[in-house]
């Protein structure tokens, strides 16, 4: 019998992987990696994009439609958005629900971990303001990667973001003279 779904290499569309990947980062139970949120937005995501390979017109048609409503939900419910334009690797990580957004035309690689806080891609309008709530603060205590949000080039990409008279703010848990004079 010939599958409507042209394959494209990963294993239950990627979804395998993903679980697999789960478990190696201390998901030590099938129900543990199920109530992470994370996951289900990763399984959304890829039934989605295997739906965007479906020869029959209509019934891809009807399942771009269906993604769309089921995208919406995955997004209140986790924060989390991923389109199914965008290209996923294998053994994606998602360690916490939180607010994450991917462009439509990303690529992300193989083994990623994608942590809240992330917007990775091109905005495509301007905005008021935005709020930066990332790691206590500018002095990033809990992951040194986080520095690169506060960084110049950081800072600049957030005020690029801005429409004229935007407003940038940053949280922290207490002053920074160092980060102020930035």
């Amino acid at each position: 019998m010939k599958s409507d779904i042209q394959p494209k290499g990963h294993g239950y569309f990627g979804i395998r992987e993903d679980y697999n990947r789960y478990r190696s980062e201390g998901c030590k139970s099938a129900v543990k990696v199920l109530l992470c949120q994370g996951f289900w937005a990763l399984c959304e995501y890829r039934i989605g994009n295997a739906a965007t390979r479906i020869r029959h017109p209509l019934v891809r048609r009807i399942c771009g439609k269906v993604f769309v409503l089921t995208q919406k939900i995955m997004h209140i419910l986790t924060g989390i958005h991923i389109p199914r334009t965008c290209s996923l690797g294998r053994s994606i990580y998602i360690p916490h629900s939180g607010p994450i957004f991917i462009g439509e035309a990303v690529t992300i690689g193989d083994s990623c971990t994608i942590h809240p806080g992330a917007v990775i891609g091109e905005a495509r309008e301007s905005f008021d303001a935005i709020l930066l709530d990332v790691d206590n603060g500018p002095d990033g205590l809990t992951r040194a990667s986080n520095d690169q949000l506060y960084s110049a080039s950081g800072l600049h990409a957030a005020r690029e973001a801005l429409r004229p008279g935007g407003l940038l703010a940053v949280w922290s848990s207490g002053p920074d003279a160092a980060f102020t004079k930035r």
